[in-house]
C-alpha cells in the first residue's frame, strides 16, 4: 500500500548505487530514495567508492549520490 515500506528486492544487492537507480528508474519507473541510496558509502558496503589513486588509503565517493547529474 502507499506509504509502507518495500521489503522487496527489485534489483541487484552487490550492484552500486548508479546501477541500481538506473535500472529502477528504467523497470520499475521510480527514483529510489532509500537510506543506501542516499549514503555516501551505501551503509558502509562501499559499493560505489572508488579507491584513491593518489594515497591508496582513502575513498573518493559521490557528493551527492541521488543527483544524477553530480558525480
Amino acid at each position: 500500500a502507499k506509504g509502507c515500506e518495500i521489503t522487496t528486492t527489485y534489483t541487484l544487492c552487490l550492484a552500486g548505487t548508479l546501477y541500481r537507480r538506473q535500472h529502477l528508474s528504467e523497470s520499475k519507473y521510480f527514483q529510489c530514495q532509500c537510506q543506501r541510496c542516499a549514503d555516501r558509502t551505501e551503509l558502509g558496503s562501499n559499493f560505489s567508492t572508488l579507491m584513491c589513486q593518489q594515497c591508496k588509503k582513502g575513498h573518493v565517493t559521490s557528493a551527492a549520490p541521488l543527483d544524477e547529474q553530480v558525480r
